[in-house]
């Protein structure tokens, strides 16, 4: 699971609680990988250009995955690079 978003901060704290959860359901590890920089945007271009395998994701956020695209030009595609997997509403 990529982070976007620097260790010990609260969407790292909710990355490492729903891998927890995960762990029990699939019975297996998460490795979480902290990627920082650009407000999240250098953590989403480092998936982007992953191998697009089913076992790499990322935790998600308004400011990057909203904000962003109407803010900067990104090297990826914030409408049809991504599949969301699961959506929160709270």
């Amino acid at each position: 699971m990529i982070v976007p978003f620097e260790k010990g901060g609260a969407i790292d704290l909710i990355a490492r609680i729903i891998a927890d959860g995960m762990h029990d359901s699939l019975g297996q590890s998460i490795l979480i990988e902290n990627v920082v920089g650009s407000a999240g945007r250098i953590g989403l271009a480092k998936l982007t250009s992953s191998t697009p395998d089913g076992y790499t994701f990322s935790i998600g956020g308004w400011g990057p995955h909203v904000a962003h695209g109407a803010l900067y030009r990104l090297n990826y595609n914030l409408q049809s690079d991504f599949e969301p997997v699961s959506v929160d509403f709270h």
